[in-house]
């Protein structure tokens, strides 16, 4: 919970704009607005607090006293290896998400179009550059 949280608190304000930000992330929605639909698609990262940077303190100085006062020290360093696991498996949930991601652009027409046609594009080019100086060649020698 207090891994979770913090990172909430922490990373919650930067991934919520990113999350806006980011075109063609929400669906269109009948009598919604782009904004509206955003708000609600990065609910995930809000409180209902008037003050999240209050929130955040209370949250961890009342956490910490809590861990402090009533937990035993094989307790606490059972919550220390428990937080760096959830860590550890973040990262890999993150990693998961990024490598699903990348299928799913890689696999689209455009994706192909854009890396594949460049070198269309040279192919093109190369064959044009070939033509032109044959033209020029010829007519030089006629």
């Amino acid at each position: 919970m207090h891994v979770m949280y913090l990172a909430l608190f922490a990373g919650g304000r930067i991934m919520s704009s990113q999350v806006t930000k980011s075109l063609r992330l929400f669906p269109q929605v009948k009598d919604l607005t782009f904004e509206e639909v955003a708000a609600q698609g990065s609910n995930f990262y809000k409180f209902d607090v008037e003050d999240m940077e209050i929130l955040r303190v209370l949250y961890k100085r009342d956490y910490e006293l809590q861990t402090r006062n009533f937990l035993t020290e094989q307790e606490k360093e059972e919550v220390i290896e428990e937080s760096k696991y959830i860590f550890k498996m973040n990262g890999v949930c993150v990693s998961e998400l990024e490598q699903h991601n990348l299928h799913v652009i890689k696999s689209k027409m455009s994706y192909q179009v854009i890396t594949k046609g460049y070198y269309v594009v040279l192919v093109l080019l190369a064959l044009a550059a070939l033509y032109l100086t044959k033209r020029i060649v010829a007519h030089l020698l006629a």
